[in-house]
């Protein structure tokens, strides 16, 4: 009997991809979201937070800030400009 229950256990999580089942009650990532954004929606070429020039297919997000859209390369670099985007945009003057 021990062994059908050892061998029941390997089952489930083999066909969970080795994650045990998540309680439905806990927070679960949000689906991922497409990228459709355009350098000619960006008020600047260029994130901020790292330096890379922004063009089509490399925009991972966006932030409205003072009536501009700025792109960024990851969600990261958002995250670290919203923390402080006059440091970054006095940075780069």
């Amino acid at each position: 009997m021990k062994n059908v229950f050892v061998i029941a256990t390997v089952l489930v999580l083999y066909s969970c991809n080795g994650k045990l089942p998540v309680n439905s009650n806990e927070p679960t990532a949000p689906a991922p979201k497409e990228t459709n954004y355009r350098a000619d929606m960006l008020s600047e070429k260029t994130d901020y937070v790292c330096g890379m020039e922004m063009h089509d297919g490399g925009i991972a997000d966006t932030a409205h800030y003072e009536g501009k859209v700025y792109g960024f390369c990851h969600e990261d670099c958002k995250k670290e400009f919203l923390k402080a985007p006059q440091q970054y945009l006095s940075a780069a003057k």
